[in-house]
């Protein structure tokens, strides 16, 4: 059974409530708070690729920013095709809608992004493959990065 993550969130009326989901967890990756920004402000995450073909509704991806912050969002809908270009440098046609729950920035962002890479590094020495492929990752990872959130959640 996989694990379970609650995090406070604002809605954006900025009312405060908590989500628990199961954890069906992928780790991504983004240069700087510009290109996360396009994904955060159009709800969307994407990708040159097809990887969204087994993400379901519900499902957990956590966005590193570089080294500067965390963006925690939920699979909102269906993976789609688009040729609407957001991004300035490419089209990543792939795509699958996100709700934000949670953002990490400033000393907060780097601190819980270092200890993502450090849990990552943990567990398998070589991660890049893991943030590449976007691929689930197993419970008991997703249980350690779930705790990290918990405990840097303001």
């Amino acid at each position: 059974m996989s694990p379970t993550v609650e995090l406070a969130h604002r809605d954006v009326a900025g009312i405060c409530s908590a989500t628990t989901w199961e954890v069906e967890m992928r780790i991504a990756a983004v240069k700087n708070w510009v290109r996360a920004r396009v994904a955060i402000d159009n709800a969307i995450w994407a990708s040159n690729k097809n990887v969204f073909k087994t993400w379901q509704k519900g499902d957990v991806i956590i966005l590193l920013v570089g080294k500067d912050g965390v963006v925690v969002a939920e699979v909102s809908g269906a993976p789609f095709r688009s040729n609407v270009m957001f991004w300035d440098d490419d089209l990543f046609e792939h795509r699958i809608p996100i709700r934000v729950l949670q953002t990490f920035d400033s000393t907060i962002g780097q601190e819980v992004n270092a200890s993502i890479r450090h849990v990552l590094f943990d567990w398998y020495r070589i991660y890049g493959w893991v943030i590449l492929a976007q691929a689930r990752i197993p419970d008991d990872l997703a249980t350690r990065v779930s705790a990290l959130l918990e405990q840097d959640n303001p």
